[in-house]
């Protein structure tokens, strides 16, 4: 699996627990660089991501186990909080990346996650884990 980053970024807006948009800076390249999300660049460019959180899943916000995810994630990574993406390629649905986050103070946004139980361990693949149900 090809990976792309990390880049630096600054989060844009949260939909959900495991969902959200990051803008994203790419460094200055001097020749033509494959940096991700169809794009190549001879320069730095500055992109809006949509993410899906790689490698679990949080319940759906219509839940109240959704809402307490989103509220904990808000209060982990507000909007204008600097992170570092690293893109896993293309989320099965259509116009997000699937990424890798690392918080300011260097964690693992997934791992965060699911270790305060707002999120389960989830490839992508078959049924969707909900936390908290086995």
């Amino acid at each position: 699996m090809s990976t792309f980053g990390p880049y630096p970024g600054v989060v844009a807006s949260i939909h959900d627990g495991d969902t959200f948009r990051v803008r994203v800076t790419t460094p200055r390249h001097r020749t033509a660089t494959d940096v991700g999300w169809d794009v190549t660049v001879v320069c730095s460019a500055s992109i809006l991501v949509d993410v899906r959180l790689y490698g679990c899943n949080a319940p759906e916000l219509a839940t109240d186990p959704g809402k307490a995810a989103l509220a904990y994630l808000e209060a982990l990574m507000p909007v204008g909080t600097a992170v570092q993406l690293t893109s896993y390629g293309w989320d099965k649905y259509a116009g997000r990346t699937d990424a890798a986050i690392l918080l300011p103070d260097g964690r693992d946004l997934m791992a965060v996650m699911i270790a305060a139980g707002q999120a389960a361990p989830w490839s992508g693949h078959g049924p969707k884990p909900v936390p908290g149900v086995t």
